[in-house]
């Protein structure tokens, strides 16, 4: 299991899902004034964080793409 959890940490799919949930939960998600807009982010956070507890990386590459993508929207909050 340790190794499971070490092979997976080292991914790039990990690594940048890790990434993209500091960038959203530090930068961008405090700034968002809007309550509506905050909850998707939280959300899309959550879905990140599921797919990297389950460990499939395709979904945590998926999930850390979606969130990645809605942070555009945010770009000038960066």
């Amino acid at each position: 299991l340790m190794n499971q959890t070490m092979e997976l940490e080292s991914t790039q799919e990990f690594k940048d899902a890790v990434e993209v949930l500091k960038k959203t939960e530090q930068d961008v998600a405090p700034r968002v004034e809007n309550p509506e807009d905050r909850r998707e982010l939280e959300d899309l956070c959550r879905q990140v964080r599921q797919a990297m507890g389950s460990g499939d990386r395709k979904k945590m590459e998926e999930a850390a793409a979606t969130l990645n993508d809605r942070l555009l929207n945010y770009a000038y909050l960066l």
